[in-house]
């Protein structure tokens, strides 16, 4: 990981705080991106620890391999 992808993260994670201590519809966050981009790596590595340090509750589901709705 580079200091460059570290601050993404960091940019993402305020993001996805703000999104979250400020909406009032308690709606789903979905990650979309290519496979291969580190989507996971990030949720498992990263925003997982983030959100439990900031004391915000998470479900990760895994739409791996589904086609449709």
């Amino acid at each position: 990981m580079t200091e460059d992808t570290s601050m993404c993260y960091e940019e993402l994670n305020q993001h996805i705080y703000r999104y979250l201590t400020g909406n009032k519809t308690k709606s789903a966050i979905m990650l979309t991106a290519p496979w291969g981009t580190g989507k996971s790596y990030y949720i498992k590595n990263n925003l997982i620890k983030f959100l439990e340090e900031n004391k915000l509750s998470y479900v990760m589901v895994s739409a791996y391999g589904i086609s449709s709705i």
